[in-house]
């Protein structure tokens, strides 16, 4: 039996362990650092510090994700769970966050659905898996602080636990001592094991439950993890869809981080849309380009403030997203 002295470090009222323990019911918005100022578009939360509605008990339609699915760089409206909604005529909750690992976004689904009940239909699309839920003590386990670190505040890691952008190039150092870098002891299986786990027990709840579940991922190297995996039968996830089906990056996107400024820029693109369902980006979403404008319509507005290599996609990959979520439910 354990002696009561080597349960004196462990106090529930540590807010540290209460997140070890699950103690928060939802995310704290105040723990995640500010989204940058926008200079066209607001970003409106609700009580509970999420870009959605007000949560309430019978939601019927609930979205997550990360910064993507808050819609990083767009207005609310034109991020793709607003189009979603907008189209099914369903009342929806928004449980995403900047930033957010796989692990994370299923913690949060599952304090959502135990303070708000479970929705008919829950959609996600999660992001790669080299961010990680890690719990930083910061005697033990300290994080490197020149790299991303999602939910500190912009403050030291010092305790807590935190979404940490995991970098699979760190493992080349021999020698270590306390406190150590989680960046360098978590290896890529742990990282990927993690978040398939996380997934794998969001499918059997939803199972269970009687919840219609649909997600993807936009990244591409999960994408094709996903690809090899589902050539075993007995490795299959049951409610995955490949995105990349439905979005072509080149055709329907240009490529990551590339503003094109005038209406030629777009129209010179024409010959790359081959595998999506419109000629060009003057047809694909008319109405959505003459909305938003060029610039929101290609690329997020974060890229003033971030630069174009790491600014998010604008209104048109959004909407793409949207067709491709709707496209799937019509399926079943």
């Amino acid at each position: 039996m354990e002696s009561q002295d080597s349960l004196t470090t462990f106090r529930i009222t540590n807010d540290y362990y209460s997140y070890l323990v699950g103690g928060k019911y939802l995310f704290d918005r105040s723990l995640l650092p500010p989204v940058p100022e926008d200079p066209v578009n607001l970003y409106k939360y609700n009580s509970h510090g999420y870009r959605s509605p007000e949560f309430s008990v019978g939601t019927e339609l609930v979205f997550a994700g990360c910064s993507f699915t808050h819609g990083t760089g767009v207005p609310e409206s034109g991020a793709w769970p607003s189009m979603v909604s907008k189209s099914l005529n369903k009342k929806a909750s928004v449980v995403a966050q900047p930033g957010a690992s796989i692990s994370s976004i299923v913690d949060q689904l599952f304090m959502y659905f135990r303070s708000f009940g479970n929705p008919k239909t829950l959609l996600c699309l999660f992001p790669d898996r080299y961010r990680l839920s890690v719990p930083i003590d910061g005697s033990t386990l300290t994080y490197d602080q020149s790299r991303p670190v999602f939910g500190s505040n912009g403050s030291s890691p010092e305790q807590g636990v935190f979404n940490i952008e995991f970098n699979p190039g760190s493992q080349s150092i021999k020698y270590m001592k306390k406190p150590y870098d989680a960046n360098v002891v978590i290896t890529e299986d742990i990282s990927l094991y993690q978040s398939m786990r996380s997934i794998r027990l969001l499918e059997q709840y939803c199972r269970a439950t009687n919840i219609k579940l649909l997600w993807s991922t936009w990244n591409l190297e999960l994408a094709a993890i996903m690809s090899l995996v589902h050539e075993r039968e007995d490795l299959k996830f049951d409610n995955y869809f490949n995105l990349n089906v439905y979005v072509d990056r080149k055709s329907a996107l240009g490529y990551w981080g590339v503003l094109f400024k005038t209406l030629d820029d777009l129209n010179s693109c024409a010959h790359e849309h081959a595998k999506i369902d419109c000629s060009c980006y003057l047809v694909c979403h008319k109405d959505l380009l003459e909305l938003y404008g060029e610039e929101q319509f290609n690329i997020g507005m974060d890229h003033h403030f971030s630069g174009h290599e790491s600014s998010h996609y604008g209104v048109h990959f959004q909407a793409h997203v949207a067709d491709a979520f709707l496209s799937r439910l019509a399926l079943d």
